[in-house]
């Protein structure tokens, strides 16, 4: 499993990933399948350097798993809406780093 993929498989199951002590910290709410812990130590070095705000490489840049729609600015796939105009149209964010994603309804017309 790729970090990307490990990515994935904790946002669905309510994980989050904090800086503790300078260690990786990792909280979830269900439980990972053993592929993804691993996908996650393998890749502890960049972990951390994202996780205490470094600048990762354009070359290590995660690529997206093919199928999911992930952020394209931090990976989530959590969302959240938001009612605008009156509540004529919805906006979906990232819920992670707040990033519009898409209109799902524009002036009461559902978007695909």
């Amino acid at each position: 499993m790729t970090l990307a993929e490990a990515l994935v498989v904790l946002d669905a199951a309510g994980g989050r990933l904090s800086l503790v002590d300078g260690r990786v910290n990792v909280a979830v709410d269900r439980e990972l399948p053993e592929a993804a812990w691993e996908a996650l130590a393998a890749h502890k070095d960049e972990l951390l350097a994202g996780l205490a705000g470094q600048r990762v490489q354009p070359t290590t840049r995660l690529p997206q798993p093919a199928g999911v729609d992930c952020c394209d600015r931090c990976g989530s796939v959590g969302t959240t809406d938001a009612t605008i105009h009156n509540g004529q149209s919805v906006r979906r964010d990232c819920r992670d780093c707040g990033r519009f994603r898409k209109f799902t309804v524009w002036h009461g017309t559902a978007m695909p």
